[in-house]
């Protein structure tokens, strides 16, 4: 093993989306994943950034997506970090002020 050390940092977002476009498998065992990644260097931790769904919005797809973060959680070497959406707003050229 080489004394090079590894942290892998995924947008899960983008990367699961591509997943879906390109027609791969979207269930994905990322502890596998990290260390092939890695190869023959040290797997220090890997980072999983997401924003999560609103409820309200899709419980089903909430639960769904819950669960995968429960199942991120388990994941050793793994450390999931949630965002969240910021609601992009328009502003006027001339003046500054907020428009709707």
């Amino acid at each position: 093993m080489s004394d090079e050390r590894i942290m892998v940092f995924i947008d899960g977002s983008n990367f699961y989306h591509n997943l879906k476009t390109h027609h791969f498998d979207t269930k994905i065992d990322f502890k596998k994943f990290s260390n092939l990644l890695c190869g023959a260097r040290k797997h220090v931790r890997t980072y999983y950034y997401n924003t999560p769904l609103k409820q309200g919005d899709d419980p089903g797809e909430y639960r769904r997506q819950q669960s995968f973060f429960d199942s991120l959680r388990r994941t050793p070497y793994l450390e999931l970090k949630l965002g969240y959406f910021l609601k992009k707003t328009k502003t006027c050229e001339n003046c500054g002020h907020i428009l709707n």
